[in-house]
């Protein structure tokens, strides 16, 4: 980590008054699309939730006998009201992550993107299933200031990553969807998008996640394609940041802590050099609709036709 790398809440990047029009922009977005967030918490409910044991209710007329209730049966010989049961009720023991690439090339989605990642967050607190939104970028192109300091050491080969990262987070895992309404917004200036160290963005995401005390924890990467920074190819190998990625997904899968996909934006990207669970989804066509029915829905123990 350089002293120009930034981890900063999205709502800190724009002044408030920018954020309550981009705020009204993306509700418009959602309007249109015609997104109900109640709907999508039910189907996500069900996805995500197994049985629990209830605790026990007092005072129904079949089941266990409550040897508390009999003295009822002195007092009131017709009484039926002397037992006990416990039904199953749902719950969720998982923790999810999105991941959105901020990089310059997801411009073009970034409508459908926020869309969907600001419906799926409001519907996890229905349901009760923790979730954390976050973003990476750079925080300028080719390099930034990082680049200038390699170029008068004489430009090194082979020095690894020359870049100013910036990750970003949108809505962290203790805090509820509507504290953070405008840095969904946030995400809707385009200044934002630039360059993208992919690796380095799963690895202290999957770090965050890992913290979560549930049975299973998922980060799923909302991407359209391979890592690029172009100082940082400049000085090394051209497939440095493919190759960081790759080892951080094949890092954090071995551990067995998280699961990692990958849910791929664009017909026909193959996500499969990095990621071995992964979806594609044809967003010009499908919309914010289709984003939510890919990986982000079912996670990524459910994937049928996956690469593995």
């Amino acid at each position: 980590m350089s002293g120009w790398d930034r981890t900063v809440a999205a709502a800190d990047l724009f002044r408030p008054s920018q954020l309550r029009g981009l705020r009204a922009q993306l509700n418009d977005a959602q309007q249109e699309a015609r997104l109900n967030h109640r709907n999508f918490a039910r189907r996500l409910e069900r996805l995500v939730s197994e049985p629990k044991p209830a605790d026990w209710g007092p005072d129904q007329e079949e089941g266990v006998v409550d040897a508390g209730r009999l003295a009822r049966l002195v007092t009131s010989a017709s009484t039926a009201t002397i037992f006990r049961s416990q039904e199953n009720s749902p719950r969720a023991s998982l923790a999810l992550t999105l991941l959105l690439d901020c990089s310059g090339s997801m411009r073009r989605f970034q409508v459908p993107v926020v869309c969907a990642a600001d419906l799926f967050a409001r519907s996890c607190d229905l349901v009760g299933v923790p979730v954390e939104v976050l973003g990476f970028t750079t925080r300028s192109w080719n390099g930034g200031w990082m680049r200038k300091v390699w170029k008068s050491a004489g430009s090194p080969p082979g020095v690894g990553r020359i870049a100013e990262r910036e990750h970003i987070v949108v809505k962290p895992f203790d805090a509820v969807h509507r504290s953070r309404r405008s840095s969904f917004a946030a995400l809707l200036r385009g200044d934002l998008y630039r360059e993208g160290l992919d690796g380095e963005a799963l690895d202290w995401a999957c770090a965050r996640a890992a913290r979560q005390d549930v049975r299973r924890r998922v980060v799923v990467v909302v991407t359209d394609g391979s890592p690029s920074e172009s100082a940082t190819a400049a000085a090394n190998d051209e497939e440095y940041l493919s190759a960081h990625l790759r080892q951080k997904v094949d890092r954090w899968s071995a551990t067995g802590e998280l699961e990692v996909a990958g849910l791929g934006l664009g017909l026909g990207l193959d996500l499969s050099p990095f990621y071995r669970r992964f979806r594609t989804v044809d967003v010009e066509a499908e919309g914010a609709p289709g984003i939510l029915d890919g990986p982000l829905l079912t996670g990524p123990a459910d994937f049928s036709g996956c690469v593995s």
